[in-house]
C-alpha cells in the first residue's frame, strides 16, 4: 500500500525581474544575442532550490564540475542534481549588497582565495598564442573604431612585452558584481549567479574583471588580499590579465549590440601607462 503522510507541495516561481526579460526580449528583436537561460526558484515542502535551465547540457555539465570542485569550501551554492540542460543547486539566503557602499574587499578577497586554492596549477605556456590573441581582439577594436591608431599600437606593445611565459589555472569566477553576491548571516559573501564559474581560466581572471568593474575596487587591495599562503602568485602578470580581460569585454559588448557597455576610456588610459 502506498502511504503519503501529507500532500507534497510544489512551487515554483521565476527569479529573473519581469524588467530583466523585458530587455532581453528587445535586444533579441533587435538581433541581438541575449541570455537564453531561465532561474526559478522552487519549493517542495521545506526544500527551497534554484532551478538554473541552461541552453545546452553542456552548459550545466561544466558549471556542476565547477561547484563539485567547490563544495567544500562553501563559496558557491551547493550542487543538488543535473537533469540534462537543467541544474539544481541550493538557493542561498542572505542580504544582498549595496552597489553605492564601499566594496568588501576582504570578502571578495575570501571569495577568490577560495576558488584559486582549487585546483590552481602552474603552466608553461606559449606566450605568443596568448599574446597573439589579445593582439587579434585589439585589430577588431581597432577596426571597430573603438581605438585609435596610437592606442591600438601602445596596447599590442603591452601585449607582447606582459605576456606571460609561465601561468597558473584554475577554478575562477568571471563576473564579480555586487548583485551576483549575498552576504550570509555570518557574513560571509557567497556567490548565487553560478553561470559564470569556470575552470581552466587563467588564474586572476575574475579578480581582474572585478577591480575593473567593480565601483570602487582597488587592484593593490584586491592583490594585497590574495597574497596568502597557497594562492597562485598572478600579480606579476596583472597588467596583461587587465589587457586581456577589457579586450575580451570590449569585443563581446560590440559584437553583441551592447553598446552601452562599449567604454574606449579603460582602453585608453592603459595605453597611457604602458
Amino acid at each position: 500500500m502506498c502511504y503519503f503522510p501529507a500532500v507534497i507541495r510544489y512551487r515554483q516561481r521565476r527569479l529573473e525581474p519581469y524588467v530583466q526579460r523585458l530587455k532581453r526580449l528587445r535586444v533579441r528583436m533587435r538581433g541581438g544575442l541575449a541570455k537564453s537561460q531561465t532561474v526559478h526558484l522552487v519549493q517542495i515542502g521545506e526544500l527551497r532550490a534554484k532551478r538554473v535551465a541552461f541552453a545546452h547540457a553542456s552548459q550545466a555539465a561544466a558549471v556542476e564540475r565547477v561547484l563539485e570542485a567547490v563544495r567544500d569550501s562553501g563559496v558557491a551554492p551547493q550542487p543538488i542534481a543535473r537533469y540534462a540542460n537543467e541544474l539544481w543547486v541550493e538557493f542561498v539566503e542572505g542580504t544582498p549588497l549595496d552597489p553605492s557602499a564601499p566594496p568588501c574587499v576582504e570578502g571578495l578577497g575570501r571569495v577568490f582565495r577560495d576558488l584559486y586554492l582549487v585546483g590552481a596549477g602552474e603552466v608553461a605556456q606559449d606566450g605568443r598564442d596568448l599574446a597573439r590573441d589579445v593582439v587579434r581582439d585589439l585589430h577588431l577594436l581597432r577596426a571597430a573604431g573603438v581605438t585609435d591608431g596610437e592606442t591600438h599600437a601602445r596596447l599590442a606593445r603591452l601585449a607582447e612585452a606582459s605576456c606571460p611565459a609561465r601561468v597558473f589555472k584554475g577554478c575562477d569566477y568571471v563576473d564579480a558584481r555586487p548583485g551576483n553576491f549575498l552576504r550570509t548571516a555570518e557574513g560571509r559573501l557567497r556567490i548565487i549567479d553560478v553561470e559564470s564559474l569556470v575552470s581552466d581560466e587563467l588564474t586572476g581572471t575574475g579578480a581582474a574583471r572585478a577591480w575593473l568593474r567593480w565601483p570602487g575596487l582597488e587592484r593593490e587591495a584586491l592583490l594585497a588580499e590574495l597574497a596568502a599562503e597557497g594562492v597562485p602568485r598572478f600579480s606579476a602578470y596583472a597588467d596583461f590579465l587587465e589587457l586581456r580581460f577589457l579586450a575580451r569585454w570590449t569585443k563581446r559588448c560590440l559584437l553583441q549590440r551592447k553598446l552601452q557597455l562599449v567604454e574606449p576610456g579603460p582602453l585608453r588610459s592603459l595605453a597611457a601607462r604602458a
